[in-house]
């Protein structure tokens, strides 16, 4: 995992010499590693934070991703705006997490999940 010095994105594949998001030179000075390696330490911590319950400390399990419509009366009208949600349940006392898809999934590290 590195930490592109340019526009600030991690990426995951150490052998990758340029950024997946602006095309940027791989910077290897040590001030930048020891920067990259200080950013990373701070991810792998807030990693660590969600994958224990806030409630037992139990494992947090992705569960994959998953559209809830806006309307959640129990009406047939099928509703086509729908938010997709990240799903995570905890493996001890079943309390649910839900995350907006769109936001954060490299942060939380969501494995990658087939398109619907």
């Amino acid at each position: 995992m590195w930490v592109c010095v340019h526009c600030q994105e991690i990426s995951e594949d150490d052998s990758w010499e340029e950024c997946w998001s602006c095309g940027g030179h791989r910077d290897r000075s040590a001030a930048t590693y020891a920067q990259a390696q200080e950013k990373i330490r701070e991810i792998e911590a807030v990693r660590e934070q969600l994958s224990r319950c806030t409630r037992c400390q139990g494992d947090m399990k992705f569960r994959g991703l998953r559209r809830i419509p806006h309307d959640l009366s129990g009406s047939d009208h099928v509703d086509y705006e729908s938010e997709k949600f990240a799903v995570y349940y905890c493996t001890r006392c079943g309390k649910v997490e839900l995350f907006l898809a769109e936001f954060g999934s490299w942060l939380r590290g969501d494995p990658q999940a087939v398109p619907e």
